[in-house]
């Protein structure tokens, strides 16, 4: 099984309950496969995928920040000049990734909680489908036509 980096972003993450990091290797991994581009792109390449792997591991990155002796400033730009491109050129209406409804904007809260803030052309309709998620106002269509609210 080869190794995730959404996966290893929450692995990286996890502390003991004495605040001690539990798998630094795991954080380790992820400094060590960021991209020339300033992401976490995985092959095949798909923009969603990139977006979801760069805001786990920025927010990691972030977690650490705070309790390691590094200096992830330099990483962290890189990172936030990848997702500003990605989620600049996201086209949140054709996107057809079960759960990214939800991910995306839980990710870029959370990041907004450490001082990262995002503005991209297609945002509002993202947090949007959040928000109606998350009050049942969000209106699908089953495979025979019918809609239902959930």
């Amino acid at each position: 099984m080869s190794p995730s980096i959404y996966d290893t972003t929450w692995v990286s993450s996890m502390v003991s309950k004495d605040g001690t990091w539990l798998f630094p290797s795991a954080f380790q991994y992820i400094l060590d496969h960021q991209g020339p581009s300033g992401g976490w792109e995985s092959p095949p390449f798909s923009p969603l995928d990139a977006i979801l792997n760069t805001t786990s591991s920025l927010l990691a990155l972030k977690f650490h920040a705070t309790d390691m002796d590094l200096d992830l400033s330099e990483t962290i730009r890189r990172a936030e000049v990848f997702l500003v491109s990605q989620l600049n050129n996201w086209d949140v209406s054709s996107t057809d990734y079960v759960g990214f409804e939800v991910t995306v904007p839980a990710f870029l809260v959370a990041l907004s909680e450490h001082g990262v803030e995002f503005s991209f052309p297609r945002q509002s309709l993202s947090m949007n489908l959040h928000h109606d998620l998350r009050t049942g106002n969000l209106a699908l269509t089953l495979t025979r036509g019918a809609s239902r609210t959930y």
